[in-house]
């Protein structure tokens, strides 16, 4: 077990501190753009921007979706022959067999996508605490941020509260992407690129923001990402045994 762990822990490495750097850097974009944004002036000014519209009139989706491309393809890239860190022939020389470095490569993927989540998650949080201290008292409400996560699609799909099958959305397409990610650098050892992780992940940068209630568009959203992630593991089957390479 030790080596698997192992395994698990130079997976991690290799893409940890590059998709910290991207959630740093948008976070500091998208609070940024949020305070450049804020309503200057008093009560008397009138109604104060809501919280939804102040994170649609920012561009924090935006920035989101840039971000999240740009964690997709450090999953992809990081495990390959040509990465800066040369993980791919420290990969081939593992006592695991490479395939099954696939497996522990898609769940760090998974963890840095959760990262992701979080950091995202973090950020609305700040810029909530922001707005409550610049809007006047007399035009806020107690509920102003569960009330954003209803009405703002990019909000609600990130946390759906009960929506529960946006949640299992989420889930699904967490698991494909990992996958497809992880097998991507696999097949790139090999001389091959595949093109399942760029599929998803446009699939998912343009349907991932929902309103409540959609759930005819989450059931295509699952459809495609079991069906693109099944293709993918389908992928691994036959070639190199599962035997250590070393």
């Amino acid at each position: 077990m030790k080596k698997h762990l192992s395994v698990l822990a130079l997976s991690v490495r290799i893409v940890l501190y590059k998709v910290l750097a991207i959630c740093a850097l948008s976070a500091v974009l998208q609070i940024g753009l949020c305070i450049f944004s804020l309503p200057r002036g008093t009560a008397q000014d009138g109604p104060a921007i809501s919280l939804e519209s102040l994170i649609g009139l920012s561009s924090f989706g935006r920035i989101a979706g840039v971000a999240f491309l740009a964690v997709c393809a450090v999953l992809c890239f990081c495990g390959c022959d040509r990465s800066s860190s040369h993980s791919g022939y420290t990969l081939r020389r593992l006592s695991v067999g490479e395939r099954t470095t696939v497996l522990w490569a898609a769940a760090a993927n998974a963890g840095m996508l959760i990262l992701l989540w979080a950091s995202q998650l973090a950020v609305a949080l700040v810029i909530n605490l922001l707005y409550r201290q610049t809007v006047p008292a007399s035009q806020l409400g107690d509920q102003s941020l569960l009330i954003a996560f209803y009405r703002s699609g990019y909000l609600h799909a990130l946390l759906p509260l009960r929506e529960i099958s946006l949640f299992v959305r989420n889930l699904i397409l967490l698991a494909g992407l990992s996958i497809c990610c992880a097998i991507f650098s696999y097949h790139q050892r090999r001389g091959r690129y595949r093109l399942e992780p760029l599929i998803l992940a446009l699939f998912a940068l343009f349907y991932f923001s929902q309103e409540v209630g959609s759930f005819g568009s989450d059931l295509v959203l699952i459809f495609v990402a079991l069906a693109i992630g099944g293709f993918a593991l389908f992928s691994l089957r036959g070639g190199v045994t599962d035997e250590a390479s070393s």
